[in-house]
């Protein structure tokens, strides 16, 4: 089934798969800045959202904004081709942030503290234009996306 949005038609199908696509390299990205508190009693998030979040023990509230974020990039995605870049920013976030983590568990020290360079220069506007120009889809890039996730969530488990 067809639905409307704006402008464009996306499949329903379409549209959930990458909403779950984007949900769950984020959701996993603050189970890796849990394994690194539990290891170093440091909490490796730069947002200050969810050090707020975290610091109040309202942990289903990551879950809520995760949940609106992976809602609006996937919109986003579906309704400009020239804004793929913000999408697939997004995609790869979790894993500069879980790089973080295992930094924090590894050696105890958070290597990108800058809330600009971390959150947006990084992710969306380096990451994010590289990859749309070079695999423009987000179905070419997410197994890398979660592949590292998982190499990086293995380690911290590990060490």
């Amino acid at each position: 089934m067809v639905t409307r949005y704006f402008d464009f038609e996306v499949r329903k199908h379409d549209f959930l798969k990458l909403f779950l696509v984007l949900l769950i390299p984020n959701m996993l990205r603050h189970l890796s800045y849990f394994f690194a508190y539990l290891q170093t009693g440091i909490y490796p998030s730069v947002s200050p959202e969810s050090v707020a979040i975290f610091g109040a023990g309202q942990f289903a509230l990551f879950f809520l904004e995760e949940v609106g974020l992976s809602l609006i990039m996937a919109v986003v995605y579906f309704f400009r081709h020239e804004l793929h870049f913000l999408t697939l920013g997004y995609l790869v976030d979790p894993v500069i942030d879980a790089f973080n983590s295992l930094s924090v568990e590894l050696f105890n020290y958070v290597p990108l503290t800058n809330f600009l360079m971390r959150e947006l220069v990084l992710p969306y506007l380096f990451f994010g234009f590289i990859l749309m120009f070079y695999y423009d889809h987000y179905e070419k890039v997410k197994d890398y996306v979660y592949a590292l996730l998982l190499l990086i969530l293995s380690l911290q488990v590990i060490f």
